[in-house]
């Protein structure tokens, strides 16, 4: 709000009071269709830039988050890479991509206080004698009946019943009510057995950023488990990303799946059909890249490091 109010002051004044003239940008926003004024912030303050001098590198990119916002991103990514490169007289096929750099540590410990790990938990432990006030950061559960509406069908519907008397919530006709879900168990042992992890679900783990500026320290509640981590806190169940499978490149068994895999990440056709058409996951990308080498699942992507997973999953969300 305040790089805002200071953009669009008529009289704002830069240091020797110059314009921005030796400035250049790259300008991507994030907008919602189902909105009237879509993508109205970048677009403004990239007019805004322009009036006070400064120089764009490539075009404006706008993202919708009621379609493929991704898509949208790595679509605008790849156009204005090469004219951000020409910009800085750099040759882009020149360039060396560099080790990896790690942006979670991960470490199994062996000392820890049982009472401590969290097992599913969201929020952190209330302090001794604390009184409980539940939020969306600290959700209360609340789900006393859960069951299946159609038995011979397709199609899920779940009825759910909750309960959450003695709290300091409050529900009325026609408020929204958020449920945590959890993944399915098949899902999770899918990925760990992919990954070499199928013998250390239950090891217990600390997960934190390495950058002590970070503005989260810790991914997710810790210490937990591999376990709790596939099964509440990462969406691993969701449509993988083409970022994603662009950064386990480096990390396929073969020749045949690093190929296909940079295929996926690059092509956005091939990604559709393979890939988003049929709703697969992490873990069902990777066993259908071990399938079609004909290897074993167990292990085949234990060379991926944990925190990568970790950096490249999504949070697991309410519905």
């Amino acid at each position: 709000a305040e790089f805002w109010d200071f953009l669009m002051d008529e009289s704002v004044s830069f240091s020797k009071k110059q314009t921005l003239e030796n400035l250049s940008y790259a300008a991507f926003g994030l907008g919602n269709k189902t909105y009237e004024h879509y993508n109205e912030m970048i677009r403004r303050v990239d007019q805004r830039l322009e009036n006070l001098g400064a120089k764009r590198v490539g075009e404006r990119g706008e993202g919708d988050d009621d379609g493929t916002l991704e898509e949208d991103f790595l679509a605008w990514q790849e156009k204005m890479w090469p004219e951000f490169c020409q910009a800085l007289g750099v040759d882009q096929n020149q360039s060396k991509t560099g080790p990896r750099h790690a942006v979670f540590k991960v470490q199994e410990l062996s000392l820890y206080d049982q009472d401590k790990v969290y097992l599913g938990e969201i929020g952190e432990w209330l302090k001794k004698d604390g009184a409980a006030i539940y939020s969306a950061k600290r959700p209360y559960n609340a789900i006393m009946t859960s069951k299946e509406l159609f038995k011979t069908s397709d199609r899920s519907c779940l009825h759910l019943e909750i309960d959450i008397s003695g709290t300091n919530l409050v529900y009325q006709t026609g408020d929204h009510v958020a449920i945590w879900p959890t993944n399915n168990e098949l899902q999770v042992n899918l990925l760990a057995q992919l990954l070499g992890l199928q013998g250390k679900l239950d090891h217990v783990i600390q997960v934190e950023a390495i950058d002590s500026a970070a503005s989260k320290k810790y991914p997710f509640p810790v210490p937990t488990t591999y376990r709790t981590v596939f099964r509440h806190y990462l969406d691993i169940s969701a449509v993988v990303s083409r970022q994603t499978l662009m950064s386990l490149v480096d990390y396929a068994p073969t020749e045949s799946s690093r190929k296909l895999l940079k295929k996926l990440s690059a092509d956005k056709e091939t990604y559709r059909v393979l890939v988003g058409d049929v709703t697969r996951s992490l873990g069902e990308v990777l066993q259908m890249l071990a399938i079609e080498d004909s290897l074993p699942p167990e292990g085949v992507f234990a060379s991926v490091p944990f925190d990568l997973i970790v950096d490249s999953l999504s949070r697991l969300q309410p519905r």
